[in-house]
């Protein structure tokens, strides 16, 4: 079976079961365009690993194409239109940029004073609210009686 209508067939597939696969079939559809109308059993691992990395650093879209990819192939192969499964069995973990930053007490204090004293008290009273219960029936995040407690 050819690329193009192994994929065309998957996205009717997809919708037929009342899927809208936009993101999904976009990638599918641009996997075909890269590779052509070639024989689904010719593409190799080489060129669906070209597709994966694609250009730049490794981002969080390499795992959603090889996600898209996956699902493909395996319809593929529940039909017969390929024997095997051209992508990498081990897949890359993502770098991990993300530092939180912890406020110092200084800085706590900074950005404590930038808030008009109005302001101040009154999200001080309202986080009261949400953190100490009023009377017997409240629970620590919210009343159950609200009507009566607010």
């Amino acid at each position: 079976m050819k690329l193009h209508a192994a994929v065309t067939q998957y996205i009717a597939y997809k919708h037929s079961l009342g899927m809208k696969f936009v993101s999904d079939g976009r990638v599918l559809k641009s996997f075909a365009r890269l590779h052509g109308n070639k024989d689904l059993k010719a593409i190799g691992t080489e060129p669906v690993m070209a597709f994966l990395d694609g250009k730049g650093p490794l981002t969080s879209f390499w795992h959603r194409k090889h996600c898209a990819l996956s699902g493909f192939y395996r319809f593929a192969i529940a039909r017969r239109y390929t024997g095997s499964v051209p992508l990498p069995r081990r897949l890359p973990k993502l770098p991990h940029h993300f530092v939180p930053h912890i406020y110092s007490h200084g800085e706590l204090k900074r950005l404590m004073e930038a808030i008009p004293l109005a302001l101040r008290t009154t999200a001080v009273v309202s986080m009261s609210r949400l953190i100490e219960p009023c009377c017997c029936c409240c629970t620590v995040r919210r009343c159950a009686s609200a009507k009566q407690c607010l």
